[in-house]
């Protein structure tokens, strides 16, 4: 074991660091992401959300490995989002040889293949689709738990991912804004991703192109399945830690105030923060408090974010311990990228479950459409 010197590290690169450092291990391997979601209720869901993205980025590769390997055509771009005035100029553009492309052209082209199969009129959809999902996931999860021997699990999920015939009732107020953020988290994440693919791909083909010109195709091919593999990371961080989030805010937010709730953390590749919260009692409230109640109860958009992992920082004094108000506590959502935990109400039957009658009455109606088949 080695240990480095942190003395001469000025104290904002140092806590910088630190706090990168502790959440990193707190996602855990890389691997680990590609594990089905351990909340039953989220499984299918991150699965079918993980789906789309794979096959976007397939797309997205398929098109631009046939570019790199064939002369470009009008089949190659015939799905591209090109306006209609302009078809003609932009086709026109890439019916040259590979070696004639100006460092201009291949930017432009990773834009408008990016542009294609990374539509942001798409991505708005996909958004709508998780964020929508994941709230009724948490909405569905918080009424099983309420009516215990209502409905089977079995049926409650499948209704998770199936298409609905009618829309639900309309959310309560107190949820509706909390769902408007999740759905505009999730398009920006999205965005990013596409933002993303355009910077990672151009600067792959930019460099290899500037150093080698069009030779060496197979470093180029590995370089960007390099690219690809990060991207399809990203989308995967999207499903899985936006899916938990939203359905842990909308699980609580279906609570009467005053509930109690047990945090579940268990789980493999756990995070020794998780761990330490598996199993611990917390009490909801409708209304955020203030720092004291910080290890007692849970609230309508509590997160760490402006809070650190890192149990030491650095200062003129040197490394010192945080604080409490420093450190992450428990968050209503997840505690951190990639993380799986979820809530679980204690029941009280001497607290009314405070039960959305219209919302059971729409999940009925939607129960009734659903088969579910029979195992043999």
């Amino acid at each position: 074991m080695s240990l480095v010197d942190l003395s001469g590290v000025p104290s904002c690169a140092c806590n910088h660091g630190l706090d990168e450092l502790h959440k990193a291990l707190a996602e855990g391997p890389d691997t680990s992401i590609w594990r089905p979601h351990d909340n039953p209720w989220l499984t299918d869901l991150c699965e079918e959300f993980s789906q789309r993205g794979a096959e976007r980025l397939l797309a997205l590769q398929s098109a631009l490995f046939l570019v790199l390997g064939l002369p470009a055509d009008e089949a190659m771009l015939r799905k591209a989002d090109l306006p209609e005035g302009d078809r003609p100029g932009i086709l026109a553009r890439y019916q040259k040889p590979l070696g004639d492309y100006t460092p201009a052209d291949w930017s432009d082209l990773v834009d408008l293949l990016v542009r294609t199969h990374l539509h942001p009129d798409d991505l708005g959809a996909q958004a709508d689709w998780l964020s929508f999902r994941a709230y009724l996931a948490g909405r569905v999860s918080a009424l099983r738990d309420q009516l215990p021997d209502w409905q089977p699990m079995e049926s409650l999920i499948a209704l998770v991912t199936k298409p609905t015939h009618g829309a639900p009732p309309p959310l309560p107020l107190r949820l509706h804004a909390a769902w408007a953020w999740a759905r505009e988290r999730i398009g920006m994440f999205l965005t990013n991703v596409s933002s993303s693919a355009r910077f990672r791909i151009a600067d792959v083909i930019s460099s290899h192109i500037q150093e080698r010109g069009l030779s060496a195709r197979p470093a180029l091919q590995a370089r960007l399945f390099d690219s690809f593999s990060a991207l399809n990371r990203d989308w995967r961080r999207i499903a899985i830690t936006e899916a938990g989030e939203v359905a842990n805010q909308a699980y609580l937010g279906e609570l009467a105030h005053g509930a109690r709730v047990r945090r579940v953390e268990h789980y493999i590749g756990a995070c020794p923060f998780c761990a330490r919260l598996n199993g611990q009692e917390f009490i909801w409230s409708e209304q955020p408090l203030d720092e004291s109640f910080g290890w007692t109860h849970v609230w309508p958009g509590k997160t760490n974010v402006g809070r650190s992992a890192s149990p030491r920082k650095q200062t003129e004094d040197g490394l010192v311990e945080r604080t409490e108000a420093e450190l992450w506590w428990p968050a209503a959502g997840v505690q951190h990228p990639h993380c799986r935990g979820r809530w679980q109400e204690i029941p009280d039957p001497a607290v009314p479950p405070g039960v959305d009658s219209k919302f059971h009455a729409w999940v009925q109606s939607e129960l009734a459409t659903i088969r579910i088949p029979k195992l043999s």
